[in-house]
């Protein structure tokens, strides 16, 4: 992302997004969104007060996996100060995997954003798919003007279904 000189109020809608989590059915609608896996592309939910874009598969798996140095495909997570490092393997194949879908994912985003009315977009995932979901996540704030798209929030859930 290009630096704006004003790091501190980039995407910087914190209070709002906040108060929207604990005040709405945002968490229980995640949470049931990427309960059940309902095949194996990301899923968006169309809610009155915001949009869900939910990273579900049957293919996840929770078992450790090595560690990858970054390749060109996650060049949006470096930075002057961290040039390189490592990433999840088994995060990187799915990310890898899903790649192809992002493209109409992030259009979706960004034709949805009304001016005078924006709904959050609310992008969650859970073991496997929290890390996709959290790479998606960056990958799209890297895309967007951070003038005009201030409402995403990436929500991690983590546990078992049973």
């Amino acid at each position: 992302m290009e630096s704006s000189g004003d790091h501190e109020h980039v995407f910087s809608n914190g209070s709002y997004l906040a108060n929207l989590a604990v005040s709405s059915n945002i968490l229980i609608d995640s949470w049931t969104a990427i309960s059940v896996p309902q095949g194996d592309k990301p899923v968006t939910i169309d809610h009155p007060d915001y949009n869900i874009i939910a990273f579900v598969s049957s293919l996840e798996t929770t078992g450790d996996s090595g560690l990858l140095t970054v390749t060109p495909d996650f060049q949006f997570l470096c930075s002057d100060t961290h040039p390189s490092f490592q990433i999840n393997e088994a995060a990187c194949s799915q990310y890898d995997r899903l790649h192809r879908e992002f493209h109409q994912l992030r259009e979706k985003v960004k034709t949805s954003f009304e001016p005078a009315d924006p709904k959050p977009y609310i992008i969650t995932g859970r073991r496997l798919n929290g890390s996709v979901a959290s790479l998606f996540t960056l990958s799209l704030l890297n895309t967007l003007d951070s003038t005009k798209y201030k409402l995403i929030l990436c929500i991690i859930l983590n546990g078992s279904s049973a």
